[in-house]
């Protein structure tokens, strides 16, 4: 963040804002040894075409050495269980708020007009295909003894997907509370593809938290930091957890589900792995990786070969700075996070046991077919400090009027102009889209005079945003292009940054898919 002063005291008030932002997570502390738990599977429920989960406290043990850590659970559990569906085959989910009328996070209301029950909840399939009344608009909300039902059409390829809280101004403390979990959409065209599957399939979903290591109980701010980063990582609900794999090939269906953190991840033994997918789905090919950006909403279907790996113990470490990209000196960064130990034990291999080449044909619409291109800013409201106290687009709150309205079946180009410092996980609603590019461009010149002005190449969408994708990464001083197809529904639905401290606090927009423009007749 850019922070200016004239004066000692402004000095002083700067340096307090700055560690009431940053306090919980100064150091990344050694004190709980790693990798001494198993990697818990998340539970996958039954094949139906409605179910019921309830969302209530719990209590879970994070870590051996730490007590039980109240949390806000789905079925019981945090992660909550996972939803496996198939394309086509639509279900229905009644979500069932049995949370206490005390807020387990307490936290100041940072809008004037946030005057609704404290533990109010409503669920977002994040990356769905969902229509309106069953997206979970953050207005559309429930509060604890009642229950709201939503239908999932899953009209969309197979793709990892992931369900969480969506509520307005609330979504950064439910999520860190625990309410989220996986959705996985499967397909015909998935089947016939040679890939790991059963126990050689492995969800990792990755949080960050800070924990009281005497408690063992959340901690977050009552006012709102401008991000949280957590000095712990979990990874399916466990702190830095371990598996056994044997040396042969396995798929790792990974989540950044962290409030503000992005991830770069790589193997402790420098080895390549391999994409195959991202948000939306799978890719035309398979990608090679050394390493791989996860900012937070963003989703990879990876594979690693262990096949020459045998008794080896390989770990992911993390190198990306927070906040992203450039960093901030107080923030530290968890680096070794997760481990993998691999098991002497020869084992037959029947399926996914080549890294495949070809994988599904792209379904990226042609540029030629744009009807419109959209500019979107992303810019912070400072005070006299230079502290953020809130985030926009296009300069206005989120319940400013709808300006935004993209004709059903129509293809746009969006532009993201990011006037801030910082990266912005940008997430939409209802579709999924193609990364175009990313080209440099002259911050002070449109601030002072609305002038867009290029000042480098465009620079192409990297290996790992080859597929369709619902959240992308924006950089700072730059002008960040996706492709995006309108189909699905009419109605409204909202797009937003997805650090969800950002988010809470107005850097959320609506937009309405409206029908085409009947012809005039004569």
């Amino acid at each position: 963040m850019n922070r200016t002063s004239t004066h000692p005291i402004q000095l002083i008030l700067i340096f307090l804002i700055v560690y009431v932002s940053f306090v919980f997570s100064l150091s990344c502390p050694t004190v709980l040894e790693k990798f001494v738990d198993r990697l818990p599977l998340p539970r996958t429920l039954p094949s139906a075409s409605s179910y019921s989960l309830t969302i209530s406290q719990i209590s879970q043990k994070l870590h051996r050495d730490l007590p039980r850590t109240v949390l806000w659970g789905i079925e019981g559990s945090f992660p909550g269980p996972t939803i496996e569906a198939r394309t086509g085959s639509a279900i229905r989910v009644t979500w069932k708020n049995r949370l206490p009328n005390d807020p387990l996070i307490p936290t100041r209301s940072i809008m004037p007009h946030d005057h609704g029950h404290p533990c109010r909840i409503v669920i977002h399939l994040h990356g769905g295909k969902t229509r309106p009344e069953s997206d979970g608009h953050p207005q559309h909300t429930t509060i604890p003894g009642h229950n709201i039902e939503f239908t999932y059409d899953n009209d969309q390829p197979a793709a990892l997907l992931w369900y969480h809280d969506h509520t307005e101004s609330l979504t950064r403390v439910n999520v860190y509370s625990g309410i989220s979990g996986l959705y996985i959409l499967r397909d015909d065209i998935e089947d016939k593809l040679d890939l790991p599957e059963k126990s050689y399939e492995i969800p990792l979903v990755i949080q960050d938290r800070v924990i009281d290591l005497l408690t063992g109980q959340l901690v977050y701010p009552y006012e709102w930091p401008a991000e949280m980063f957590g000095d712990t990582v979990l990874v399916n609900g466990v702190i830095y957890p371990y598996v056994e794999v044997k040396p042969r090939i396995y798929r790792f269906r990974v989540v950044n589900g962290c409030n503000s953190r992005f991830f770069n991840i790589s193997l402790s033994n420098a080895q390549s792995f391999y994409q195959i997918g991202s948000d939306g789905g799978f890719f035309n090919e398979t990608v090679t990786l050394k390493s791989i950006l996860l900012s937070p909403g963003e989703r990879a279907d990876l594979l690693i070969d262990f096949s020459s790996n045998a008794g080896e113990t390989i770990e992911l470490l993390n190198d990306a700075n927070a906040p992203f990209p450039n960093g901030d000196p107080t923030v530290c960064i968890p680096t070794n996070f997760f481990q993998f130990r691999v098991s002497n034990s020869s084992t037959s291999c029947v399926r996914g046991c080549t890294i495949p080449n070809s994988l599904v044909p792209s379904n990226k619409p042609d540029t030629s077919e744009v009807a419109e291109v959209r500019d979107i800013t992303l810019s912070e409201a400072m005070d006299d400090f230079g502290t953020p106290m809130f985030s926009l687009l296009q300069g206005k709150r989120f319940r400013d009027p709808i300006i935004d309205f993209p004709v059903i079946n129509t293809t746009e180009i969006w532009r993201f102009i990011n006037l801030s410092p910082d990266s912005h996980p940008m997430h939409l609603h209802l579709v999924h889209f193609y990364v175009l590019d990313r080209t440099l461009f002259d911050v002070g010149r449109y601030v002072t005079t609305k002038t867009l002005k290029l000042v480098s190449d465009p620079i192409p969408a990297e290996p790992s945003e080859f597929g369709p994708k619902d959240t992308v990464r924006v950089d700072p001083n730059s002008v960040t292009r996706i492709l995006v197809k309108f189909s699905g529904y009419l109605g409204d639905y909202v797009y937003h940054c997805h650090i969800l401290e950002h988010e809470d606090n107005d850097m959320m927009r609506p937009f309405r898919v409206i029908a085409p423009k009947k012809p005039k007749t004569t």
